[in-house]
């Protein structure tokens, strides 16, 4: 393996490490027993990671699954929570952003409390300290300077082969 190539695995993987991707999750429902089971787990108790999407599938259709963001949803006095929420046959899909509020899953035509809590994470944002600023700057600096070295070197071996 060449020096350039070398750079190269080690600069990208900083890149791509430093970004933060939303993922789609999915998730297989059932209901065997009058219950939902998410991923075989009964009346499993989920976390939503804002920027997230997640994919509720083989809903039975005698237990059609909702939100609320009230605990067994309009058998508990509350509504359908409906933003960023996508019905189908079978499926259900919920985006998750930052206003999305904790929610409770239930089912729409049963009153006995068939789902459990869907819980969304808190975003925390950091304050980066002044005192940091510096050395922050001077890594990003390093980083940045590898790299640039990286592609001249690359240029370079390109220019060599070509000629």
């Amino acid at each position: 393996m060449s020096f350039i190539n070398k750079i190269l695995i080690l600069s990208v993987p900083f890149f791509v490490s430093a970004s933060v991707f939303a993922e789609t999750i999915n998730y297989t429902v059932t209901s065997p027993d009058g219950y939902y089971y998410i991923d075989g787990e009964k009346q499993k108790e989920l976390t939503f990671v804002p920027g997230n999407t997640y994919v509720f599938n083989g809903i039975p259709s005698n237990h059609p699954l909702r939100f609320s963001t009230t605990d067994n949803g309009i058998f508990g006095g509350g509504t359908i929570y409906t933003d960023g929420v996508t019905v189908n046959s079978s499926s259900v899909t919920i985006v998750v952003d930052e206003n999305t509020p904790d929610l409770y899953y239930f089912c729409l035509y049963h009153s006995w409390g068939m789902g459990s809590s869907a819980q969304v994470a808190s975003v925390v944002e950091e304050e980066i300290e002044e005192e940091n600023v510096p050395m922050m700057t001077s890594y990003f600096a390093l980083v940045m300077g590898g790299v640039l070295f990286s592609i001249v070197l690359l240029v370079q071996r390109m220019k060599t082969i070509v000629n």
